[in-house]
């Protein structure tokens, strides 16, 4: 179940949408379902599977009238990969998110995905207006369920951990209407070093593909082009009582047109702060971020971007838990003179999560 509500508009003339329903949207905080497995093939070696399924309605989290299925909900659209571990580490190939894309999220503490409220739901409070779409992982150029993903994880050295990732996605029809070949990679890259109470972390994430304007034009129609990229640090202190994080992260992204025409799509920066407080059977978290946007033509251009949420998680069982949350993001413009709009959402959710 999800309500919340959107205020958008240019400064002095806001409009407020409100919804709800009983179904949530496919985030952290929708209900899943996870099937997992693991076989021992002897000498120290495991093969692994994951499926995750999500039940989550709506195609995005602020939708909140929708019912249209979420592009991720259905049987294994969340995750599905196989693996194998070992003394040499893991090799994971599938569908999921890659280590180095989503790494810092372990640090804030935000515990929850698209939902309104944390860094990691950041773009889905900013989208549709003004310098839209300026989001760490869910606007275009999406750094996160890749399909086609290979990812390995190193065993600790003296505490390090690496992970490297790549996913390469092509389509080249010919067909009569198709708009020719279109391919897609991408590169991930993390570093995560723990020593007793002290966590700390960096990832960087490149993304680059091609869309070819005509398949069957002569002579041959240039190719469109996007770049973007997903850098940040993360460190974390565990207290005993609680655990704080924190969090720098930076993307930027571009895009070209067939006719040589570059456009800037996102240019944010900020920073996270995060506590998660285990209580028993309960574990409560509460984050906050604050950045800017950067996009526009000028310093008046440019936005403030602000959040915070705060979760709880419930376990009934070793397999399942009752997850509530509820959030605030905020797209601010600095200046009178900015083209851009102001957004403000704020979500309230529900769900409960299960695992085989």
């Amino acid at each position: 179940m999800s309500t919340g509500k959107v205020t958008t508009g240019a400064p002095g003339a806001l409009t407020t949408v409100k919804g709800t329903r009983t179904s949530s949207p496919n985030t952290w905080a929708t209900s899943t379902v996870t099937l997992s497995g693991t076989e021992d093939l002897g000498g120290g070696l495991k093969a692994n599977f994951v499926l995750v399924s999500g039940s989550g309605a709506g195609t995005g989290a602020h939708s909140t009238d929708s019912t249209t299925n979420a592009s991720d909900s259905g049987i294994g659209n969340r995750q599905r990969s196989m693996g194998l571990a070992g003394d040499f580490g893991a090799l994971n190939i599938g569908r999921f998110i890659p280590a180095a894309a989503a790494g810092f999220h372990a640090f804030t503490q935000t515990g929850s995905a698209t939902l309104v409220g944390s860094a990691y739901g950041m773009s889905t409070a900013n989208s549709g207006t003004g310098a839209a779409g300026n989001g760490l992982h869910t606007n275009s150029h999406n750094f996160e369920r890749i399909n086609n993903v290979l990812q390995y994880t190193s065993p600790a050295f003296s505490g390090v951990t690496a992970n490297v990732a790549i996913a390469n996605n092509s389509n080249d029809s010919n067909a009569t209407g198709a708009t020719g070949k279109a391919d897609s990679k991408q590169t991930s890259i993390s570093i995560n070093y723990a020593a007793g109470p002290l966590s700390a972390g960096f990832g960087t994430n490149t993304l680059k593909s091609n869309v070819e304007a005509s398949a069957t034009a002569v002579p041959a129609v240039p190719q469109s082009s996007a770049e973007s990229k997903l850098q940040w640090i993360g460190v974390s202190y565990n207290l005993g009582m609680a655990t704080l994080g924190f969090a720098n992260v930076n993307r930027e992204g571009s895009s070209t047109t067939a006719a040589g025409v570059k456009t800037t799509g996102t240019d944010a920066s900020l920073n996270a702060f995060g506590v998660t407080v285990p209580m028993g059977a309960i574990t409560l978290r509460a984050s906050t971020y604050s950045g800017k946007d950067k996009r526009g033509t000028g310093a008046a251009d440019d936005a403030k971007l602000s959040g915070n949420q705060i979760s709880a998680v419930y376990a009934l069982s070793k397999r399942t838990s009752l997850v509530a949350a509820t959030g605030t993001n905020e797209y601010k413009a600095d200046g009178a003179a900015s083209t851009a709009a102001t957004r403000k959402a704020q979500a309230t959710t529900l769900a409960l999560s299960h695992t085989f």
